[in-house]
């Protein structure tokens, strides 16, 4: 209840004036705005929505999720499907200068480099080479066909720039930690002559901040647009009373659940795994916190995608929670834990959602004499949590999302299997050791399932163009005509 009576103040709204002529004023939620470079590790939402605002890639996504030109205007994909062509539309840099086809062509090879932390990056295995072919056509050439590579282009991590991006914005000023970004107006053909004034209708006033700050600004009239939220941060628009038509809540395909992190201790037991898993009510989990339509989830996969069977799970997932709960509990006091409980620690953020999931992870793994201590992320824990919105509809998007990383726990038998998929060229071939793998995920439960993700913003009816899409992208120049 005690963040319940923090929020609210945030019931107190004023008349929202704004129309769709003044400039949007959106709220990212987040800690910092800047131009990340996404080779340096995987960005946060606001820092995404930076790239995709200023650093446009050669493609990007509409309003409802589907690939959309960026940086290219136009691209073709060879019947064989080992070659995809683009030819560059006239552009120029924010701070000047020609675009030409070898800048894109070099700012895409230092995405797929191997030595380079791009989080895309294992999904670039069957990049041949990537060549300038006149002055604004590109190709990327592939070794196999692959149909999820066009969706890949428009995430926000394969932004092209060079000191600077391409648009279609570019930062006018900063102030008060608010970013202001204007259009980047097209080339002036010969001859034409410069709007003496920017149409300053068009800009964007976008800042980085707490949930609760921005949904009180929504509420205020102060924002249009409060955008990046998660089941972590979901309680703040509930507990604000929002419009209900202005809370738009999504279930994106992803991830949502704990992945284990390290191979000491009680976690690196596969025992102690299935067991916290098995014991979990995720029906009432996902209940307590009121979003209709939110799923829980026992399988990595959400349907085949590409996968030779359906999705593994676990065959106890399969009983009622009372047997689960009595098997498990067997499980640990098999395992040498007698009457002192384990203990398992798990890293969550320091939000009120997260503490309403770690309320009831304790509560469930109390009936099989497991203790739950909650970390905040970055100190040592057993279980994190991982949330993300899959960035295409495809089984290696989640089985590679789930490989080893140096913070998780690794299986070299996966990894090995995952390397081995990505040279598959055999469409059944390539199923059967896709089921395989996602097989030995779920037995091994190195993840946990819960649910599917779940993404909310809050946006004013002067933003008739935002749809919810499978993706959770919304492109701020997709936001109005």
């Amino acid at each position: 209840m005690k963040y319940l009576l923090l929020l609210i103040p945030l019931a107190l709204a004023a008349c929202n004036t704004t129309s769709e002529r003044d400039p949007i004023t959106m709220s990212v939620i987040g800690t910092t705005l800047s131009m990340q470079d996404p080779d340096s590790g995987r960005s946060d939402t606001a820092n995404a929505l930076m790239l995709s605002a200023t650093a446009q890639g050669l493609l990007t996504f509409d309003a409802n999720g589907q690939v959309d030109p960026g940086l290219a205007e136009r691209w073709i994909v060879t019947d064989d499907g080992l070659s995809i062509i683009f030819r560059l539309r006239e552009a120029e840099w924010a701070t000047g200068g020609k675009v030409s086809s070898e800048d894109v062509a070099r700012s895409l090879r230092m995405h797929m480099a191997a030595k380079r932390l791009n989080p895309l990056q294992p999904h670039f295995a069957n990049v041949e080479a990537v060549v300038a072919m006149t002055d604004r056509v590109v190709e990327i050439r592939l070794t196999q066909p692959d149909p999820n590579f066009l969706p890949i282009l428009a995430q926000p991590e394969m932004a092209i720039f060079k000191r600077a991006g391409t648009g279609p914005y570019r930062v006018h000023s900063q102030r008060d930690g608010v970013i202001r970004l204007r259009p980047i107006p097209p080339p002036l053909m010969e001859g034409e002559k410069a709007p003496a004034t920017a149409d300053q209708s068009r800009d964007v006033r976008i800042r980085a901040e707490t949930a609760a700050k921005a949904v009180s600004r929504f509420k205020n009239g102060d924002a249009v647009m409060v955008t990046g939220g998660t089941v972590a941060d979901l309680v703040y628009a509930k507990a604000a009373d929002v419009d209900q038509a202005d809370l738009k809540i999504e279930y994106p395909m992803g991830l949502f659940g704990l992945r284990a992190t390290s191979a000491t201790g009680a976690i690196a037991d596969r025992g102690v795994r299935v067991a916290l898993s098995t014991a979990i009510d995720r029906e009432s989990l996902v209940r307590s916190f009121a979003a209709d339509g939110w799923q829980a989830s026992i399988a990595v996969l959400p349907s085949s995608l590409g996968s030779a069977s359906l999705p593994a799970a676990l065959a106890e997932s399969q009983k009622s929670l009372p047997e689960r709960r009595e098997s498990a509990k067997a499980l640990i006091r098999s395992l040498g834990g007698g009457d002192t409980p384990i203990r398992i620690r798990v890293a969550l953020p320091a939000t009120a959602g997260a503490r309403i999931l770690f309320a009831r992870l304790r509560a469930d793994w109390s009936h099989i004499n497991v203790e739950a201590i909650r970390v905040t992320p970055g100190q040592p824990a057993d279980l994190i949590l991982i949330d993300r919105v899959a960035a295409f509809s495809h089984a290696m998007w989640y089985l590679e999302a789930l490989g080893c990383t140096p913070s998780l726990m690794c299986n070299e038998a996966y990894q090995s299997s995952l390397r081995a998929l990505r040279s598959i060229s055999d469409e059944a071939e390539r199923a059967a050791n896709i089921a395989k793998a996602d097989a030995y995920m779920a037995s091994a439960q190195m993840f946990i399932p819960l649910a599917t993700p779940l993404r909310w913003s809050l946006v004013d009816d002067t933003l008739p163009k935002w749809k919810a899409n499978r993706y959770a992208a919304h492109p701020i120049q997709h936001l109005r005509d």
